[in-house]
C-alpha cells in the first residue's frame, strides 16, 4: 500500500516520533491494521511500537490521512494515552474478552 509521510518529528518531551502520512485512494478501506502494517515496513520498525492515533477522511476526498505515534518503549504509551487507544489495537476476540471482564466487576459492585 502506497502511502505519502508529511510530518515526521520527534517529540523528545513525551519521547516518541509523531508521523503524519497520506494514503491516497483508501478513504473507507484502510484499516487500523493495515495501515501499521504499511508504515512499519516503509520505517524498518516493529509494528508493536506503532499506535495509529487518528484516521480522518474528508468529504468528496478520496485520500486518508492517518497520525501515528511511535514510541520507543510502550510503557511510556500506556502511561501517557488513554485506555481505548491501546483496547481498539487489540483483536476482536480479546477487546470482548477484556469488556466482558469489565461489565462483570462492575455488577459484583
Amino acid at each position: 500500500m502506497a502511502f505519502e509521510v508529511i510530518e515526521d518529528k520527534e517529540n523528545l518531551l513525551l519521547n516518541r516520533r509523531e508521523v503524519v502520512c497520506i494514503f491516497p485512494r483508501s478513504a473507507g478501506k484502510i484499516t487500523r491494521a493495515d495501515a501499521v502494517k504499511a508504515i512499519a515496513q516503509k520505517l524498518n520498525l516493529p509494528e508493536e511500537k506503532i499506535i495509529p492515533i487518528n484516521i480522518k477522511s474528508s468529504q468528496g476526498v478520496t485520500d486518508t490521512k492517518v497520525t501515528f505515534y511511535i514510541y520507543k518503549d510502550l510503557e511510556d504509551a500506556r502511561r501517557q494515552l488513554p485506555k481505548y487507544i491501546m483496547l481498539r489495537l487489540l483483536p476482536k476476540e480479546e477487546r470482548k474478552k477484556i469488556m466482558e471482564q469489565k461489565r462483570k466487576a462492575e455488577v459484583k459492585k
